[in-house]
């Protein structure tokens, strides 16, 4: 499939839209825009996938979990991952391929990628590395 000229390649047909980054570097939060440096690397070695993101329109999304070993401060200085902190990544199908639309912290188990607070906001666990 061929590339759009506003899309950014993230690997196995996953991308983000360089639209996208730009309104989060100008609009924030900062720290997105630092973090959005995280995808490729944490798209490549998630912990879990989950199918459906349990909102309309999103039945077909997925939700990496990574733990990335880095993180990005607001200044987008390089830090150690904070524990018990897991980076997710939410995806979808788009007519391109999969668009990577938003991605975040959240608490979780760092080694088997348990999140502590909302797995019940997912529908079924696609796939759990083991």
């Amino acid at each position: 499939m061929a590339l759009h000229a506003d899309h950014i390649p993230l690997g196995d047909g996953t991308y983000v839209s360089k639209a996208a980054l730009e309104e989060i570097r100008l609009v924030g939060p900062r720290s997105k825009w630092y973090d959005a440096r995280l995808l490729e690397e944490a798209l490549a070695s998630p912990l879990r996938i989950w199918k459906d993101l349990k909102r309309e329109g999103f039945e077909e999304g997925r939700c990496h979990v990574c733990r990335p070993s880095i993180r990005y401060d607001g200044n987008g200085k390089k830090q150690s991952a904070l524990p018990q902190r897991l980076f997710l990544i939410f995806t979808k199908p788009s007519i391109h391929g999969v668009v990577a639309f938003d991605w975040e912290w959240r608490p979780g188990n760092e080694s088997n990628g348990h999140l502590y607070d909302d797995e019940n906001n997912f529908g079924e666990l696609e796939w759990q590395k083991t």
